[in-house]
């Protein structure tokens, strides 16, 4: 299959509209002409970003009045779809619209959803007096409107702004969406024809804090905005791409080779997986380096700026230019920094690497009929308060794994694809947790090295000036780079400030963490390898198989989150 790797097809992005807002509304059109609006002005805004289709996903409870208005209004557009999240079961929701009309245009809408979910399964009490009836109804109103803020991205909030009148009002979601830190987006129902406000903040008894819509993609949307970074990205060559994807596609082969299994069974994982594995992979390695050596740039310079300033204090006093080589050092530090932060390269580095790391598991995962757990965020095991990777990483996962299952391809025997994912993948990955264990601490323990060397002759300079090493009459005779106490003081004061540089170095790059996380997946692992080679049935297989992923689906959500808060700071 001919293939531009340098410029694979690009991924839609799913934009996720969910709706909450008054069922009775004095002004019906007044607010659909509104909503439509706000639906162009979407559209304008990611409208530059022309490499990422947009699909839209409207997420409603199709509850009279705004719920409906917003969703009839989504569907209008290309590419839309309906996701339809119920309060009770559909039985018992029906009981909510008694009008003819009602039920008719709720049905109509219900027929149009690709997704329909009951939040909650439960039966309404009985022998319930009507106020027992009434809670138990609000409560689930309740639910289902922060289920709705849950499965969104942005929050479409049909309000007058005032607090609820009833559990599980639209002021009860708007609360909740807020902190939620969802993009809400406020439809003024008493004045429709007003301009659509982003609410910021809002507490009970005070006027909602707005401001207006963002203007850039990124502002309204980043995830979409980062989707069409990464659909755009051409920082590794056509070249290097292609070359990088021949060379793992023929690995893979040759792996599939020793453990006995046709070439047609794995062609799927071939033609479709590499490819965007490959550029994911090669695109985190990129940003990796630059962000590395971007940090490590920041702090060398910073240490070098303040012994530049030591050194024309202490030996060339009359040589005021000097200071101009501290000025160049900080400002190229500076540049340095705001180079980093304006390409992202720490977001698109942790960003390609996660999607990368979820695209190898689904290489392999897809020959056991298991791709769906690369799909997950693992955010169960994490605290809940870590939101974990934006959803485009997982949906772009999705997509690449739709179009492998559609490539025809041949069963396999059990023997030879248990030899294959125990190898190619479950070893492959202990093997290089070892590597990557050792790597880092050796590397961790140089940086340690250097910092006790510092100190120690830190240490000994700061005995010698105490002693007056230095400070006799004939040496304060000298000049310049002649004075021996000039330079007791000068390596007192300078190599503390490296020993610094190191450090933070070391630390930003977390290297003791790496090591011990890497030593504790090598060792988790190899239990997994050695189970799954003595699985004896595809079901057990399976079963192993399984924990695997879950293990490495956690590592990889865990270090997603732990590095996203190291972001490049200026050394203070």
């Amino acid at each position: 299959m001919s293939r531009d790797f340098a410029s694979p097809e690009s991924f839609a992005y799913s934009l996720r509209i969910g709706v909450t807002g008054h069922r009775n509304l004095s002004d019906a059109a007044g607010v659909a002409e509104a909503v439509e609006r706000l639906q162009e002005r979407i559209e304008n805004t990611l409208r530059p970003q022309t490499r990422t289709p947009l699909n839209r996903v409207v997420i409603s409870p199709l509850a009279k009045g705004a719920d409906r208005i917003v969703a009839e209004t989504v569907l209008k557009r290309e590419r839309s779809s309906l996701e339809v999240l119920s309060p009770f079961t559909l039985a018992e929701y029906r009981r909510d619209f008694e009008e003819p009309d009602d039920r008719e245009e709720f049905e109509i809408l219900l027929d149009r959803a690709d997704v329909v979910r009951c939040v909650t399964t439960d039966s309404p009490p009985q022998d319930a007096s009507d106020d027992e009836q009434s809670d138990w109804r609000n409560r689930g109103y309740l639910q289902v409107g922060r289920a709705v803020v849950d499965a969104c991205e942005m929050l479409i909030v049909v309000w007058d702004g005032k607090e609820a009148r009833g559990t599980g009002g639209t002021a009860d979601i708007v609360g909740y969406a807020l902190r939620q830190r969802r993009t809400v987006i406020w439809v003024n129902a008493n004045t429709p024809s007003s301009e659509p406000q982003l609410i910021l903040r809002w507490q009970p008894g005070e006027e909602p804090e707005t401001d207006a819509l963002p203007s850039t993609a990124k502002q309204l949307s980043l995830g979409y905005h980062q989707l069409d970074a990464y659909n755009r990205d051409a920082s590794v060559g056509r070249d290097v791409l292609s070359s990088a994807t021949i060379s793992e596609q023929e690995a893979l082969r040759a792996r599939a080779s020793d453990a006995g299994l046709p070439a047609d069974s794995i062609r799927h994982v071939i033609d479709v997986l590499v490819p965007h594995f490959v550029r994911a992979d090669r695109l985190a390695v990129h940003y990796r380096n630059n962000y590395v050596r971007a940090m490590t740039g920041l702090f060398l310079l910073s240490a070098l700026a303040v012994s530049v300033v030591v050194g024309q204090v202490l030996f060339f006093p009359e040589l005021l230019w000097i200071i101009l080589l501290e000025i160049l050092a900080m400002g190229t530090a500076v540049g340095l920094w705001m180079w980093c932060r304006r390409g992202a390269w720490h977001e698109k580095w942790i960003h390609d690497r996660y999607l990368a790391e979820r695209l190898r598991m689904a290489m392999f995962s897809l020959l056991l009929d298991q791709a769906d757990a690369a799909l997950t965020s693992a955010a169960s095991q994490a605290l809940s308060f870590y939101s974990g990777p934006r959803h485009w990483l997982l949906s772009t996962v999705r997509s690449v794994v739709e179009a492998a299952r559609s490539v025809p391809h041949k069963a396999a025997g059990f023997e030879a694809t248990r030899r294959f994912v125990v190898e190619a993948w479950l070893d492959d990955q202990r093997r290089y947790h070892v590597r990557n264990a050792d790597r880092t601490h050796k590397a961790a323990r140089r940086g340690h090295r250097v910092g006790t060397v510092l100190f120690l002759v830190t240490l000994v300079m700061a005995v010698l000036h105490f002693l007056g090493v230095g400070h006799g009459e004939h040496d304060h005779a000298a000049s310049g780079v002649s004075r021996l106490d000039a330079w007791i003081t000068f390596f007192a004061i300078v190599l503390p400030t490296w020993g610094a540089a190191i450090h933070a170095i070391t630390t930003q790059l977390e290297l003791e963490r790496i090591a011990a996380r890497s030593e504790r997946m090598a060792m988790l692992l190899s239990l997994v390898v050695e189970r799954a080679r003595e699985a004896e049935s595809l079901d057990a297989l399976r079963e192993v198989v399984a924990e695997g992923q879950r293990v490495m689906g956690t590592e990889n959500h865990e270090w997603w989150i732990l590095l996203s808060f190291r972001q490049p700071v200026l050394p203070t």
